[in-house]
């Protein structure tokens, strides 16, 4: 008999067609989050759980995983989960770290970027047509409907 694997929610088809072959495969394929109920159900017939975020597995719904021996979180956190206690029961948690550093960082230096060479006002500017051509007072141009 595999073991039962449950994913919680929306899991990419590649890493599905890798886990189908070794366990029994349960998943919730609509982007929506369980209920506490259907993840105590969930818990108490897995083996193991593969979690999002927004899925928030606490004390109760570990109380009732007999045979859970891990919850691993798609996500680079696991503040949804009770670590403490799944440790206590002898559960183990995981997660998807060091994933985000590179990304944030892009992203904050985009946003940086964004604010020094005025991106969103220019765009705004040009998309509504309000370019008519260079001239030195481009930038009043821009804020002059702002005032």
């Amino acid at each position: 008999m595999k073991p039962v694997v449950t994913i919680t929610n929306f899991f990419p088809e590649k890493a599905l067609e890798k886990l189908t072959p070794y366990c029994d495969l349960r998943t919730n394929q609509t982007e929506n989050s369980l209920s506490a109920s259907a993840l105590a159900k969930i818990a108490s017939e897995s083996f193991v759980m593969i979690t999002y975020l927004s899925d928030k597995i606490d004390s109760a719904i570990i109380d009732k995983a007999s045979n859970l021996k891990l919850i691993a979180n798609y996500g680079a956190g696991f503040n949804n989960i009770d670590v403490g206690y799944a440790a206590k029961k002898r559960i183990w948690v995981t997660n998807t770290p060091n994933v985000l550093h590179e990304t944030t960082a892009d992203l904050t230096w985009s946003m940086i970027l964004g604010v020094a060479r005025n991106i969103v006002p220019a765009d705004r500017f040009t998309r509504g047509n309000q370019f008519r051509g260079w001239s030195a007072n481009i930038w009043g141009e821009m804020y002059m409907e702002k005032l």
